[in-house]
């Protein structure tokens, strides 16, 4: 495992056309993905930014959105580089390091003014048909295929920094941004899919010794999602009003975790007030600041990874709602319940067969709206940030209507 606070990408052309070859096999294997459907519209919509500065975003539900726009490149003729957390850079002793920057990955210290991984990201941005991948939802993922984070301001930051490097010596430079959103759906047919699910939920039912319920999957889901929560408030001595809701009660799981965590690191300027998500992002982002720079000398390295493995009980339980399951009992909202219950009591869980959607919203030229962005830089950020969430909304709503109710 190396300590550099700064990892740079690497084109290794012979690794990537290896990679190229059997991308196919590798997203079956690892991830259980089947299939990428894009349709032949949206195949020439890729092409055409073939020569094009671009950076390609994308809703982040889960870690298989980066290898997607592997995919994606590949359709576009083109090679992406991609932004990851420092800390993911010395997973499996650094194979998946190695296997990262080798495919265009660079590393940038989360929650911290990263010098070097800004400077990397403007020279790709600024470079001849340079090409970055960006999730602006950022981490932690939320495991919700169906919802979104808010998006992170960066994006447009990163953007216009780089548009403003390459216009000093190509003054009609552009950079475009292209909004895309995945949508996994389970390929199994619906009678397979049905006699799993049930198998699933009775294994689940019986790993908790509750009695088999005669109710729907929703309810019996709800009652293994209330079992483990009861189990969870006694271990972190966590009390609960009886007359809460489940989603009050998980919520005041995750807050309270998160403060007992803050309390023991003695964190500053930790407000109670903040969601779940944004006390979550403060703690992981302590890993890279503890182990690869000097800025947090008061929390020890012992520390921080026992706050980053006592968050990983809010982290798998980061979005879960009754009403998100209720309100549409799909296949895949099903599974993504299953498959954290699945985690929680047998330690990990083996993804069903699926297939991935990728669409794609009208790309955004930056040059268009670059003469604004020079009077009023925050505004023309936050607009163009608001208006590419709007687009990804757009496409996931679409896709939400296609999908099938299972209860």
């Amino acid at each position: 495992m190396s300590s550099e606070p700064f990892i740079p990408h690497n084109f290794n052309y012979p690794y990537m056309w290896l990679i190229d070859f059997s991308l196919t096999t590798l997203l079956r294997t690892v991830h259980n993905i089947r299939e990428v459907h894009i349709s032949e519209s949206d195949k020439e919509l890729l092409r055409s930014l073939n020569k094009e500065r671009l950076i390609y975003i994308s809703n982040h539900p889960s870690i298989k959105e980066p290898p997607i726009a592997y995919y994606v490149a590949n359709k576009m003729g083109a090679r992406f580089c991609y932004l990851a957390g420092r800390e993911i850079f010395d997973w499996g002793n650094g194979f998946v390091g190695v296997v990262l920057k080798n495919m265009g990955t660079y590393s940038i210290l989360e929650g911290t003014f990263d010098r070097e991984s800004l400077k990397a990201t403007r020279k790709i941005l600024s470079s001849e048909k340079g090409k970055l991948a960006l999730f602006p939802e950022g981490e932690p993922t939320s495991n919700q295929n169906d919802t979104m984070f808010p998006f992170q301001p960066g994006v447009a930051q990163l953007a216009f920094s780089g548009l403003e490097d390459t216009k000093k010596v190509e003054p009609n430079a552009n950079i475009f941004i292209l909004p895309a959103f995945v949508k996994y759906r389970m390929q199994e047919s619906l009678d397979d899919m049905q006699k799993d699910i049930e198998k699933s939920i009775e294994r689940l039912e019986e790993k908790l010794k509750l009695k088999l319920l005669h109710g729907s999957w929703v309810e019996r889901l709800i009652a293994i999602g209330e079992a483990v929560l009861s189990d969870f408030e006694t271990k972190f001595s966590i009390k609960s009003n009886k007359n809460d809701s489940f989603n009050d009660r998980f919520e005041n799981l995750k807050n309270s975790v998160l403060d007992q965590i803050a309390d023991k690191l003695s964190l500053k300027r930790w407000n109670l007030k903040d969601s779940t998500v944004e006390k979550l992002r403060k703690i992981l982002s302590l890993y890279d600041s503890v182990h690869y720079t000097d800025s947090q000398k008061n929390i020890s390295k012992k520390d921080v990874e026992w706050a980053r493995n006592y968050c990983q009980k809010v982290y798998d339980f980061i979005s879960i709602d009754s009403n998100y399951i209720k309100e549409l009992p799909s296949p895949e909202r099903i599974y993504e319940w299953i498959y954290r219950f699945e985690l929680e009591l047998f330690g990990s869980y083996k993804p069903r067969p699926m297939y991935a959607v990728v669409r794609f919203a009208k790309p955004v030229s930056l040059a268009d709206h670059y003469a604004k962005y020079k009077e009023d830089k925050k505004k023309t950020m936050d607009t163009i940030m608001s208006n590419l969430r709007k687009e990804v909304e757009f496409l996931m709503e679409e896709e939400i209507k296609k999908s099938l109710r299972l209860v």
